[in-house]
């Protein structure tokens, strides 16, 4: 490049930038109009929604000139009343008017309007208060600076009723001095406003919008001449002759990219992400337009931020190319379709709920949501949220929401919902704080305009209330039923594979190889072992703990072998769903129905053995109570288990797991289900007495009995 394109270049880019321009436009139309009037709309606070102290003071500068003042001066707290008192603020001094009398007279020196500023963190340590003790009251009782302030406050209130008073009484011959209040303001920036209560009627909040397109060339070039120039100079210095600038190639498409993916990065991060990025490339220069590799820098960057807020806790994803998860199709299906509406910053999705048998897979699938489209994944903790004084947890929740926006595009784990949201429903003895924080994290979901895509996860969602249900919460509602054989051999061959690469064996587990293993898991006909994807992995992991007792590192050890081990493993695995467990299964049968009712999709394969149209579960009907029939709930039983129907015998033990697995599964999931009634608001009157009355003749046929 010649040196007349690179200051076409620089002409163009050391500007203040769009975020700075639009704050400073927004507090030039707040300060005051005329300097001998004080009027509504004078503001004399102001909070900026920034940790940036530089980007304050460029925006007080910015605003001052675009309002045709001079240069303003800006001094600290401490400095502030060091020169307005410079003896010590006396602690008898109460009198407003003579407070005022100091600050007026130090006033009177200034060329400029004067900005005081200072920021919550300042505040706390000057206070030198406990940690617990934050109260902005009692900083006002112990700090000068609070003491100036509300005399400040009182005396243009003060100045206010004497001027209308007059202008009502017509009794100003000559136009009044001017004020020198109009040249006083107080700025507070960070995370929380440092004002008291009873000053916040005076208070303007100056918020920074996200960097646009522009203001991103703006930075790459403005980084990149920077850092051309500095090589050309030691080039000079070592080999006596310098080369031209090297170009960058910035396109429009490319640069809409950059301003997504640093949306909520404010300006001296974005530098500090530039300035690491030429580590992330084996020549030590970076290529952007590489956005694969300096996606990865951008994401790094987001998380390390994120981990030293606290607030929400980042999780490592595999990046492979292997997927994680298996059986869930239908699911798949649908992300995949809306995979471009994930990151879409003018129309992104809310998220999806998973709802299922505990061990089906949920949390995997969360995991298998970030790995998929290489986008971070954050956990939210209400335990990192919740605090102990009154407006700490919504407070901490404020902060939360921050930081989703600061690092979207990302994915949102909330796993178990019902856990964290458990006293949203009623009036848990909390002030019904826990409420509050599930409204907001539910208006977040469905408002937030950034693509914060969210991964819900619940085991039991009857503990919910009904508005989490509402149209447009989420963008896809799915149920986890519990994996058919067909989805329990595909998990197997999954897991098998994973654990062998931990043992370098060199040897894929086909389909085949991996239901024999299973078969070695599931029991028999008479004693049938029902499994999930946690239960599948747990035997496989113990596996694997036993190939690495048994010293089989590095080498496969066959077939018979690994039979062989799993049969020694299995016994010693407990399952989550066993027949001669009544209470798990009719808890699975329970939470089948309410799925149902609630019409979730079923996330696995279109033709997975469990699937709503296959259980006939879309067909459950209420029966009115008859003497003599037991049977208050009704379930059309589906043709494809009739051929393997045995209402009192055992299915026959010569036959396959394939053959008997489905089929048992369904029989014990069906005698569960018709011990049991759900009740809802939908439920009619007369279908709850109706069962009153079955209830009342079971009791009395059981009394007979004994």
């Amino acid at each position: 490049m010649t040196e007349a394109q690179v200051r076409e270049i620089e002409s163009g880019i050391y500007v203040d930038l769009t975020p700075i321009q639009k704050a400073a436009r927004n507090m030039a139309d707040r300060l005051p109009v005329h300097g001998r009037t004080l009027n509504d709309e004078a503001w004399r606070f102001f909070h900026f929604e920034t940790n940036d102290f530089y980007s304050v003071c460029r925006t007080v500068r910015l605003a001052c000139r675009l309002h045709g003042w001079p240069e303003p001066e800006l001094i600290s707290m401490e400095e502030f009343v060091r020169a307005v008192f410079p003896q010590g603020f006396p602690k008898g001094m109460t009198d407003q008017q003579q407070i005022m009398n100091q600050v007026g007279a130090l006033l009177s020196e200034a060329s400029g309007p004067v900005f005081v500023y200072s920021s919550y963190l300042e505040i706390r340590n000057v206070s030198a208060l406990s940690e617990s003790d934050h109260s902005m009251s009692r900083l006002s009782a112990n700090l000068p600076i609070f003491r100036i302030m509300e005399a400040f406050a009182r005396y243009c209130a003060t100045e206010r009723i004497i001027q209308r008073g007059r202008q009502r009484l017509a009794r100003v011959e000559e136009e009044p001095a001017e004020l020198f209040s109009n040249r006083l303001f107080f700025v507070s920036y960070g995370d929380t406003c440092i004002l008291p209560d009873n000053m916040r009627d005076a208070l303007h909040t100056v918020s920074y919008d996200s960097l646009e397109a522009e203001d991103c060339r703006c930075l790459l070039w403005e980084f990149h001449l920077r850092k051309e120039r500095a090589e050309i100079a030691q080039l000079q210095s070592e080999v006596g002759f310098a080369r031209e600038i090297a170009p960058l190639q910035l396109d429009d498409g490319l640069l809409e990219w950059y301003k997504n993916r640093m949306s909520g990065l404010e300006e001296r991060q974005v530098r500090r992400l530039l300035a690491s990025m030429d580590s992330a490339f084996v020549s030590g220069h970076a290529d952007y337009t590489d956005q694969k590799t300096i996606e990865s820098v951008i994401v790094a960057y987001k998380n390390g931020i994120l981990k030293q807020h606290g607030r929400l806790e980042v999780q490592e994803v595999d990046a492979g190319p292997e997927k994680t998860v298996t059986g869930l199709d239908t699911l798949q299906e649908w992300l995949i379709q809306h995979a471009d509406a994930l990151t879409d910053y003018r129309a992104a999705t809310t998220g999806i709920l998973l709802v299922g048998i505990p061990g089906t897979g949920k949390s995997a699938m969360a995991k298998e949501v970030a790995r998929q489209f290489r986008l971070p994944l954050v956990q939210m903790d209400m335990s990192r949220i919740l605090g102990g004084h009154v407006g700490d947890s919504e407070k901490g929740m404020r902060e939360m929401l921050n930081d989703l926006r600061f690092v979207a595009p990302c994915v949102l784990w909330i796993d178990e919902i019902e856990k964290s949201m458990s006293g949203a429903q009623n009036d848990s003895g909390d002030g019904g704080v826990i409420k509050r924080l599930f409204g907001m994290l539910l208006t977040f979901i469905q408002e937030n305009k950034k693509p914060v895509f969210t991964v819900t996860t619940a085991n039991n969602i009857q503990s919910l209330p009904p508005e989490f249900f509402r149209n447009g919460r989420f963008d896809g509602t799915f149920c986890l039923m519990m994996p058919d054989y067909n989805g329990c051999r595909e998990i197997m061959q999954l897991k098998l594979n994973g654990y062998g690469k931990l043992l370098e064996w060199q040897h894929a587990f086909t389909l085949q190889e991996a239901e024999t293993v299973l078969n070695r898991c599931v029991g028999t006909p008479a004693a049938p072992r029902f499994l999930t994807g946690a239960d599948i992995e747990a035997h496989v992991k113990e596996l694997y703990r036993t190939c690495e007792r048994d010293g089989l590192q590095g080498r496969f050890p066959g077939m018979d072998a690994i039979r062989k081990a799993m049969d020694r493993v299995a016994g010693e695995v407990r399952t989550q769903a066993l027949p001669d467990a009544p209470d798990t299964m009719e808890d699975i049968a329970g939470r089948y129905l309410y799925m149902m009712k609630k019409g979730l999709t079923n996330a696995g394969a279109r033709s997975d053995t469990y699937a709503q149209g296959s259980l006939g579960l879309d067909r459950v009907r209420y029966y009115s109570f008859e003497e003599g029939r037991e049977m208050p709930l009704c379930l059309a039983e589906p043709a494809t288990f009739r051929p393997y129907r045995r209402a009192n015998a055992l299915l026959p033990e010569q036959m396959e797991p394939r053959q008997w697995y489905d089929a048992r599964f369904f029989y014990e999931l069906e005698a569960a289900m018709r011990k049991l009634v759900i009740f809802d608001k939908e439920t009619p009157p007369e279908t709850r007495q109706e069962y009153t009355k079955y209830r009342r003749w079971l009791a009395k046929k059981e009394a007979g009995k004994a």
